[in-house]
């Protein structure tokens, strides 16, 4: 199911990739969609997990053209996808996925450690 969705600058929206149920555990994928995040940013986001399995936490900074993600490592399988940015220069534990028509997609290699991806535009 796909929703038109007006999102506010220096927002993360995450999504499961189960598209036939609103639902998300903790070993699931999962995309943190960041829109239009502002130099200086320090932003941070609390996520439940269904039935009970837990609760995630990240916290995204910008500095430049440089972002800093870390999580608490409870989530296994985490995507970034940075919107509206076309190009990645440095990528330290992440690699880069593919590019969407969405922006740049980054698979996180291990969420227990920080991932920080440099924007080139």
């Amino acid at each position: 199911m796909h929703l038109p969705l007006l999102v506010r600058p220096n927002s993360i929206v995450p999504m499961s990739d189960n598209e036939a149920q609103p639902e998300w555990r903790l070993k699931d994928p999962l995309t943190l969609n960041l829109f239009e995040i502002a130099n200086g940013a320090d932003l941070s986001l609390r996520m439940a997990a269904t039935g009970g399995d837990g609760v995630m936490r990240v916290a995204i900074r910008r500095a430049g053209s440089k972002f800093s993600i870390e999580q608490d490592g409870k989530a296994k399988n985490v995507r970034v996808l940075f919107r509206s940015h076309r190009a990645a220069g440095a990528i330290s534990n992440g690699k880069l996925a593919r590019e969407v028509a969405e922006g740049l997609l980054v698979d996180w290699l291990d969420p227990a450690k920080p991932l920080t991806v440099t924007v080139s535009d």
